[in-house]
């Protein structure tokens, strides 16, 4: 089996982060009350693309052998400021006994 995934996603908008507001008198409440809470705008932009190979096989009907590698790289941006790059590969290998009466042993 051979596979790729990809996803690609931008993100613009405003972090508000937290203001303050005013006094709340519960005996006369002012129901719109004025008050401004600045932020700032962001760019985040992210970018993963991954692709893997496996590989599944039997031995006499008594042995499955399963090997595989993937490789992955991913990357993200925030206001055109590397916030990370990374790439890695890994692999993954398994061996399974068919025993006599259906017992099955992984190894």
């Amino acid at each position: 089996m051979v596979g790729v995934d990809y996803q690609k996603n931008k993100t613009d908008g405003v972090n508000n982060g937290f203001g303050s507001v005013p006094q709340i008198d519960m005996f006369n409440p002012v129901h719109t009350p004025n008050f401004v809470v600045s932020g700032s705008l962001y760019n985040l932009k992210t970018e993963q693309l991954g692709l893997y190979l496996a590989n599944q096989s039997t031995i006499n009907d008594l042995v499955e052998v399963n090997l595989g590698i993937r490789h992955d790289k991913a990357e993200s941006t925030v206001d055109n400021s590397k916030a990370y790059d990374v790439n890695h590969t890994s692999y993954n290998a398994g061996i399974m006994y068919h025993a006599p009466l259906g017992v099955f042993h992984l190894i």
